[in-house]
Formats: C-alpha cells, sequence, structure tokens
C-alpha cells in the first residue's frame, strides 16, 4: 500500500465491468476512496476528483470527450486514459489533450498504481 495514495479521491469510468471492477478494487486495497461508472454519461463534470481514470472507448462520450470536459471545469484534474488500442495517433491525440497519464491495456497493476501515483504528484491546484 502506498501512503500517498491513502485517502484520495478516484473515479473509474469503464464500461467493461470486469476490468472497472479489477482497477477499482485495487486503488481502494491502496485506501483511495473510488467511484465507478460504466460510462462517461454518468459523470458529473463538476465533481472534483483527486484522480479520473476513463477507457478512451466508451459507448457514447468518448473518455477523451469525458476528459475534455473535465479539464474544462477542472483545469488542474489529473487524468490517466487507458485502452486497449496501441495507435500511436490515438496516443498522442489523448495526451495533447491534457490527461497526465496513458495505460496500455493489458497493463499490471503495479503500474496502474504507478500512474495514478504520477497523476496525484502532478496535480494542479486550480
Amino acid at each position: 500500500m502506498n501512503p500517498s495514495l491513502e485517502t484520495k479521491t478516484v473515479l473509474v469510468v469503464e464500461d467493461d465491468d470486469a476490468t472497472r471492477a479489477l482497477v477499482a478494487r485495487r486503488l481502494r486495497r491502496c485506501g483511495m476512496q473510488v467511484t465507478e461508472a460504466s460510462s462517461a454519461e454518468e459523470v458529473a463534470v463538476s465533481t472534483a476528483f483527486d484522480v479520473v481514470i476513463a477507457d478512451v472507448h466508451l459507448p457514447g462520450m468518448t473518455g477523451l470527450d469525458l476528459a475534455g470536459a473535465l479539464l474544462a471545469q477542472h483545469p488542474g484534474q489529473p487524468i490517466v486514459l487507458m485502452t486497449g488500442d496501441p495507435g500511436e495517433a490515438l496516443a498522442r491525440e489523448a495526451l495533447s489533450r491534457g490527461p497526465v497519464g496513458y495505460l496500455l491495456k493489458p497493463f499490471a497493476l503495479e503500474t496502474l498504481e504507478a500512474a495514478v501515483e504520477q497523476a496525484v504528484a502532478k496535480q494542479v491546484p486550480e
């Protein structure tokens, strides 16, 4: 367990139930307070989290669009995008929008934890 992650709030937006449950369980074991959503439309963009983790490919509003909406409301919002799509163009587009992290599925849970820790460390106050 990483003490720098304890008590942090995280939103996990992932349409795959098993992946969302696995990510949420790991982050809860790190002491984080996890909110889960299966689509971007479920997310109240007015709410800020210490970190938002979102899949790029979501039904309806994409993870990229969600990142843009969150960053418009909360310019310092740390966001980690995850995808199973290995395309470099997608990675460049995602990172150009401001998210601080990008994970290619499948990833090790230790890699997830490191990405969240890095995102928290880069958090910019509003």
